[in-house]
């Protein structure tokens, strides 16, 4: 009974916390599938759970410690009745089975050493210590991430000789029971994914037209080992929710005025009981849970099919009570409730939280346990694994600590976990600090703690040499912004062709960058191109360029360069810029005596295009003003073939 209560309690409480996720307001939980609402609760595959527990309670209160070969016909004649259990019932005992798997282990090991060869106790204890990291998982601590672990060390068990394998039973065993776990695991997330789509379904929008995916998820469920099912009970409690409702729907569509009006009476009158779950029910209401199921089989056979899920609540909060009852009087469930209760603080800690501080703790709690009565005992069988696996890390720990460049090495990662993280991707520039801080540490300590630290050596090393190649990078790439800071302030809008020679030189200067510089620079790189793809597109368009500048020779004509001759076949053009400046205005251009320039003030430039033209000479004319005084001049362009 004890073992019942325990799982049971769990179980309900993970139940209703699912339907209450999945959306239901006073519709809170349902039975399993394939009964009706006016069948009986449940009970028979805990019934039978509680029933093992009770015969068995003996040899479950055994311990690997202090189990013997003569204690071999009492586990076999257990795990015989196990495997006579049904389906669900087993499900309910996965704990107790595992023990029981154990021992049989421990005790086929305890008559295999009365044999042993030299030989084979070698063979043993070497593969006791070459597996002791995955050896050291439980079925809570173990991931699907061990798999690789776990099938290699069952593969070096099967290496073994006959008589070595005996003297390793207990491990085999755990090995089949940490594999067990990530196939059970595996499953799960299988289940999980593949029935996605109907478990993100909730009482308020589950439909009739989702019945097919509930009731194959529902199969599906039915269809996984128990250990997979154990994951799975938030999962299947929802689904059983789902079933119910689309029951409920079904039903409503068939249902009489008179079951509809019945059936909300009987959700008013007993709305208060209907809003107790497994953590809020008590055992002072048991008289309102009797009297709501009692009310329930007086209803209409039509009306019970809409209060289906109430009823599945009800019985739920029926069986938690007759829990409470029994757990009152069971002094073996309160034992080991108040021994978790009072050794919560040591019994989270982890193989790998756990300290050497800790062995109070841990010696205080397994003190307790073995105070325990037997059946209590048979109630705690995890947290003294735990206990046992702490103990022995404590140890462990212990046997170092007497080493003084080891607890060096150790303060040493600690103090500069944060930098020891980091990796040659992941380091950047703002490192440096802690890196050099770490190197100047790692100085100062012994050879022998240095020794013990030489990965960490190395990772420093290549964290500095990458960060300093970051700051030559970084370095390089400001130098070049720098350099070219000019054409890089230039766009495709305002860039020239006069920009051309600048545009190559960075192009040029970027080439000659490394690959991580270059990294730095990718924008200034799309710009440069950008820009380079306009001059070339300037170019293609107007041919070759003929750049003429004209200055003033502080007389009232500009002077100019020499006379320019065009090529009509070859497009070209003649871009003729004048004297710009606030000091000179109102720039006037003529061709041949006929005005053609931009509105009076606003053209500095003039661009003459022989493309179109006839053959001959054009006599460009300029005027400007400066300080009240016009200037002119007349550049003549002769047009050929």
């Amino acid at each position: 009974m004890k073992k019942k209560q325990t799982m049971m309690r769990a179980v309900q409480a993970s139940l209703l916390t699912a339907l209450m996720l999945a959306g239901a307001a006073t519709l809170t939980l349902t039975g399993c599938p394939g009964n009706s609402p006016s069948d009986p609760p449940p009970e028979t595959a805990a019934t039978a759970a509680a029933a093992f527990q009770t015969s068995h309670s003996v040899v479950l209160g055994k311990t690997v410690d202090t189990v013997a070969i003569a204690d071999e016909t009492a586990v076999i004649a257990a795990l015989t009745a196990y495997n006579a259990l049904s389906a669900d019932a087993k499900a309910l005992l996965v704990a107790e089975k595992s023990k029981l798997d154990e021992l049989k282990a421990k005790v086929d090991e305890l008559k295999a050493v009365e044999n042993a060869t030299p030989e084979d106790t070698s063979a043993a204890a070497a593969f006791k210590t070459a597996h002791s990291e995955v050896l050291a998982k439980t079925v809570d601590t173990v991931t699907i991430a061990d798999e690789a672990d776990v099938t290699a060390a069952l593969t070096a068990y099967n290496g073994l000789s006959a008589g070595a394998k005996p003297l390793v039973s207990v491990e085999k065993n755990k090995l089949d029971t940490l594999k067990a776990r990530i196939d059970a695991l595996k499953a799960a997330e299988s289940f999980k994914t593949t029935h996605s789509v109907v478990l993100a379904k909730t009482m308020d929008t589950v439909a009739i037209a989702d019945e097919a995916a509930v009731t194959a998820a529902i199969t599906a469920y039915n269809d996984l080992s128990a250990e997979a099912k154990a994951l799975l009970s938030a999962e299947k409690s929802n689904l059983d929710a789902l079933k119910a409702k689309v029951d409920a729907l079904k039903a409503a569509e068939n249902a009489t005025p008179a079951d509809t009006s019945t059936a909300t009476a009987f959700k008013t009158a007993h709305s208060v009981v209907l809003g107790k779950t497994v953590d809020t029910v008590a055992i002072a209401d048991e008289a309102a849970v009797t009297a709501a199921l009692t009310a329930y089989n007086a209803l209409s056979a039509g009306a019970k099919l809409l209060v289906s899920v109430e009823k599945n609540k009800l019985d739920i909060l029926k069986a938690k009570i007759d829990e409470l009852k029994a757990a009152a009087g069971n002094p073996a469930q309160e034992a080991a409730d108040t021994f978790k209760t009072t050794h919560a603080a040591i019994l989270a800690k982890t193989v790998d939280t756990v300290a050497i501080s800790d062995e109070a703790d841990v010696d205080a709690a397994l003190a307790s346990y073995g105070a325990l009565s037997a059946d209590a005992k048979g109630l705690l069988t995890a947290e003294k694994t735990l206990l046992d696996s702490l103990k022995a890390k404590i140890e462990a720990l212990k046997a170092e600590t007497g080493n003084p460049a080891q607890e060096a090495a150790d303060t040493f990662k600690t103090t500069h976990a944060v930098i020891l993280e980091k990796t040659v991707d992941t380091v950047a520039i703002s490192d440096e600090a802690d890196v050099d801080t770490a190197l100047a540490a790692y100085e100062l300590l012994s050879a022998d703690a240095k020794d013990l630290l030489t990965a960490e050596k190395t990772l420093l090393d290549s964290l500095k040499a990458k960060i300093d190649e970051l700051k030559a990078n970084q370095t390089a790439a400001d130098a070049f912004k720098t350099t070219h800071a000019a054409i890089l302030a230039e766009t495709v809008d305002t860039v020239a062709i006069s920009d051309e020679a600048a545009v190559d030189a960075a192009l040029a200067a970027y080439e000659l960058l490394s690959a991580d510089a270059k990294d730095l620079l990718t924008a200034e790189k799309t710009l440069l191109d950008s820009l380079k793809v306009k001059i070339d597109t300037v170019l293609a368009a107007t041919g070759s360029t003929v750049t003429v500048n004209l200055w003033t020779n502080d007389t009232t004509v500009l002077a100019t360069a020499d006379k320019v001759t065009l090529s009509r076949a070859a497009s070209e053009t003649a871009l003729i810029t004048g004297l710009s400046g606030t000091e000179y205005t109102n720039h006037q251009w003529s061709i041949n005596g006929s005005d053609v320039a931009a509105p009076e003030g606003t053209a500095e430039t003039f661009s003459f295009d022989s493309a179109g033209k006839g053959n001959g000479k054009y006599n460009i004319e300029l005027q400007v003003k400066k300080d009240n005084a016009w200037y002119s001049t007349t550049i003549t362009i002769t047009v050929t073939n």
